[in-house]
Parts: C-alpha cells; sequence; structure tokens
C-alpha cells in the first residue's frame, strides 16, 4: 500500500465526530473552570490563571497539583490542576509569603 492509497482515503466520520466532540468538551471544561473561579473571585482569578506559577506542589491522594503564583500587589494565588494538567480552579490565598501558602496546602494534603 504507496502513500497515495493511504493519503486519498476518506477519514473515518466517527472518528472525526468523537475527535471534534472531545476537543469541544476539553474547551468547555476550561470555559467552565475559569467562569467559576471569576464568579467566586473576580478579576483577580483572571490574573491568577495568567501568572505562571513560582512553585509546584502534588497531592498523591487527589493527583492534583496546586501551582503557587506572586501577583502584582505582593499577594499570592493558587491555581489548582487535574490529573490531566487541565486547570479546574484559581484563588486568591490569605498567606503573607509563599511560605504561608505552602503551610496552607501541605495542610491539604500537598507535597
Amino acid at each position: 500500500m504507496g502513500c497515495e492509497t493511504v493519503c486519498s482515503e476518506n477519514p473515518n466520520p466517527a472518528k472525526v465526530l468523537f475527535l471534534l466532540l472531545f476537543i469541544v468538551m476539553i474547551g468547555g471544561l476550561v470555559l467552565f473552570s475559569l467562569a467559576h473561579a471569576t464568579e467566586r473571585h473576580g478579576d483577580v482569578a483572571i490574573q491568577i490563571c495568567n501568572t505562571p506559577p513560582e512553585r509546584l506542589l502534588h497531592n498523591p491522594m487527589t493527583g492534583r497539583s496546586a501551582g503557587i503564583c506572586k501577583l502584582d500587589n505582593d499577594k499570592f494565588g493558587v491555581q489548582i490542576f487535574s490529573k490531566d494538567g487541565e486547570l479546574i480552579t484559581a484563588f486568591p490565598n490569605k498567606g503573607k509569603n509563599i511560605d504561608a501558602v505552602i503551610r496552607y496546602l501541605l495542610r491539604k494534603g500537598y507535597q
């Protein structure tokens, strides 16, 4: 079977439909997570989502990861990611420094 045969075959419509539905579902989950974070925490949640984390911790019980980011106003935010690395939520933390935020996450089971 040459390249001409493989390249000229039509894609399986079921596979294409499944792939499109999967992409839409992932996009919906990301939008839902951001909407939840924004509804609960306002514009600061968007700032947290757009700030790269300075530190990452992992929760072996849930498989989730938490990113800690420093905001412009010398406060800190927490990003929670699923096992697959998808953002679940983002929220501000009341910790005065990164060590206080780490202690908070350690109490929640992160390592």
